[in-house]
């Protein structure tokens, strides 16, 4: 008798949050993202939230860009060897069309606290505004 797939909550949308996503929902987990901001990419997404760490607008990627891309997705040919934030803003948004990832992301969602539950079988998320926790798997 075939089972559900786990539920997986993955925290923030910045590169790392979006390859997990990514991995997770090829394995066959259902995945969902939260992030707190309004758009992937982590702080390369630009914001004036004084709540949320940012690249500036004149921040340039330290490495090149033929180093530093996702293996499954290279940078635009028209690219600039080292991009700059909003290119890189542009590049996390691209991966996470391509890949169908937006659609698994709740944005503008604050994760306030994260634990196990009484029973220790599920991880259980408090989200800001919202009643009662959210269950997990993984």
């Amino acid at each position: 008798m075939p089972t559900d797939p786990a539920r997986v909550a993955v925290i923030g949308a910045g590169p790392a949050g979006l390859a997990a996503i990514k991995s997770l929902q090829e394995e066959g987990f259902q995945v969902t993202g939260f992030e707190r901001r309004s758009a992937v990419g982590g702080l390369w997404a630009f914001s004036d939230d004084p709540n949320c760490t940012s690249a500036t607008t004149g921040t340039r990627y330290q490495m090149s860009k033929f180093i530093s891309c996702f293996t499954d997705f290279p940078f635009p040919d028209d690219f600039p060897r080292f991009p700059m934030a909003e290119d890189m803003a542009k590049y996390y948004q691209s991966y996470a069309e391509h890949f169908c990832l937006i659609d698994k992301i709740r944005f503008s969602t604050v994760v306030s606290s994260v634990r196990r539950s009484s029973d220790d079988t599920a991880w259980l998320l408090d989200i800001e505004g919202e009643e009662g926790p959210l269950s997990f798997d993984k």
